[in-house]
Order: C-alpha cells, then sequence, then structure tokens
C-alpha cells in the first residue's frame, strides 16, 4: 500500500515539475533539475516489489533509546555500561569474546542460567529491537515484545546451591560483570542482526516472534 502511495506521489510531482510546450514537447521548469521520470519508469516502480530507491522509511524517533535492560536499580550503571559500549564498538571481535567469557562465568553465577536460553534470549529480543530501528515496529511495542523475550534471562532463574561459599561482596561482583556483559552482548549483537539481516528478513523474524508473546505479557500495567 504505502508502495502504491509512494507512486501516486511521483506521478503528481513529476508533472508539478514539468510543463509542455507548444510543440508538446516536455521542458523541466527548473534548468538544473535532473530529467522527468518517464511514465515507463514509474510504471516500474508501480508493478516492482522492490521499494524505490529513494522512498524514505519512516522511522519511530523513539526506537533509538529502547532500552529493555532499563531498570531502576542500574540507572547509574547504565552510564558506565554505555561508555563500554563505545569503546566495544570499536572491536569487531569484542561480541563473540565477550559471548564466550560470558558462557564461561556462568558456572560461577549464584542463579542457574542456561547459556542456550541466554544466548537465544539476546538475539530473539535483538531481532525486535533491530526491527522498530528498521522503521516496521513502533518503539513502545517493540520495547514491551524485547522485554518480554529477556525476561526468562534477566531473571536469572532460581537461586543455585553453590559448592563455594562466596562473601555478599563477591555476590555483588559476580552480578554485576553478568550485567555488564549483557548489556554490551545485547546491544552489539542489535547491531550485528542490523549489519547482516536485511529490512525484509528482519521484519518477517520479528514478525514471526511477536506472534510467540502471549498478549497477555503485552497489557500494561
Amino acid at each position: 500500500m504505502r508502495q502504491s502511495h509512494f507512486s501516486v506521489s511521483a506521478i503528481a510531482l513529476a508533472l508539478l515539475v514539468t510543463a509542455c510546450s507548444d510543440e508538446g514537447k516536455t521542458i523541466a521548469v527548473n534548468p538544473n533539475a535532473k530529467p522527468p521520470v518517464s511514465l515507463g519508469d514509474l510504471k516500474s516502480q508501480v508493478q516492482s516489489d522492490k521499494p524505490p530507491e529513494d522512498i524514505v522509511i519512516d522511522v519511530d524517533p523513539a526506537a533509538k533509546n529502547i532500552n529493555p535492560l532499563k531498570t531502576p536499580e542500574n540507572y547509574l550503571e547504565r552510564d558506565v555500561f554505555d561508555a563500554l559500549l563505545i569503546k566495544a564498538r570499536e572491536d569487531a571481535s569484542y561480541l563473540d569474546r565477550s559471548m564466550s567469557v560470558t558462557q564461561d562465568s556462568l558456572p560461577g553465577l549464584p542463579y542457574a542460567v542456561s547459556f542456550e536460553d541466554y544466548s537465544k534470549a539476546l538475539e530473539e529480543a535483538a531481532i525486535i529491537h533491530a526491527s522498530s530501528l528498521n522503521g516496521d515496529r513502533a518503539a513502545h511495542v517493540a520495547l514491551k515484545q524485547s522485554r518480554a523475550l529477556l525476561e526468562p534471562v534477566l531473571v536469572m532463574g532460581e537461586r543455585k546451591d553453590m559448592e563455594e561459599q562466596i562473601s555478599p561482596l563477591e555476590f555483588k561482583r559476580r552480578t554485576t560483570d553478568f550485567r555488564k556483559r549483557t548489556y554490551l552482548n545485547y546491544f552489539l549483537t542489535v547491531d550485528k542482526i542490523r549489519a547482516e539481516k536485511s529490512r525484509e528478513e528482519v521484519k518477517g523474524l520479528a514478525d514471526a516472534l511477536a506472534e510467540t508473546i502471549p498478549p497477555e505479557v503485552l497489557e500494561d500495567e
């Protein structure tokens, strides 16, 4: 539907910026303007499944602020994490190394966390996030959906009995490091998805994932 609207607008624009001489020749009003689009070109755009190159995708301005990891508890941490993220984005291999370190650290957490569930949740939430940054999902919808997909790993499962005794300070250190790793892993995964997948691929995956989320999970409190 949006493609049809574009094509109609393009035809109207072509008529506005051109005029016909007495000999019936099409003359551009602006001498510096590009030659008008031919009817054949417009017809091809209407019939083609590929959007015209100069079509503008509407992106929700709030999409750039989506953060499903945001909680009141880690408000001050986020400033530190954001600074670390800037540096991490300069290293193309950082995500792979960070995920490996995260996997190795999970047995030492005082919570039962499956790396398979963890990596799967991060990727699925990041796909939803990326679809909003691409203009295919409202930011508030993407935020709710990505939170729903991340929730199982953010609560970190059930508290488990550990063979070693750890102090409250060590407990805090390990859980803080987990949150930091998750923050970096998540946003770097969003970057990776947008770099490696087309807009159409991301949209299709995001739409399919959204169908798996129970509607009641997305209801406003």
